[in-house]
């Protein structure tokens, strides 16, 4: 992956945070949420003894991300849907 396609896969991942932050909480706040003011650290779910990366989290979305344009994804293709399919793929939450 060369640095273009890793700033790309960068704002993909912010733009899929922000939606899914923006879905989680009330209207009167979601007007606040940008991409430039969300965690960018990575908030871990345990499950079974295992911390797993929250899939929507800046972190999570990314790495969901490079697994689908490593199988052959458009990068431009990629929404919220695709990696809640991935989730759901692998029994993750």
């Amino acid at each position: 992956m060369n640095r273009r396609l890793s700033k790309r896969i960068n704002n993909k991942a912010a733009e899929i945070a922000v939606e899914w932050l923006k879905s989680m909480i009330p209207e009167s706040e979601a007007d606040t949420v940008t991409s430039k003011n969300i965690p960018r650290d990575n908030p871990c779910a345990y499950r079974n003894g295992v911390a797993y990366s929250v899939p929507y989290s800046f972190k999570g979305a990314k790495r969901i991300i490079k697994i689908l344009v490593r199988r052959g994804k458009d990068l431009n293709d990629i929404t919220m849907q695709d990696i809640e399919q991935r989730v759901r793929s692998t029994q993750r939450s």
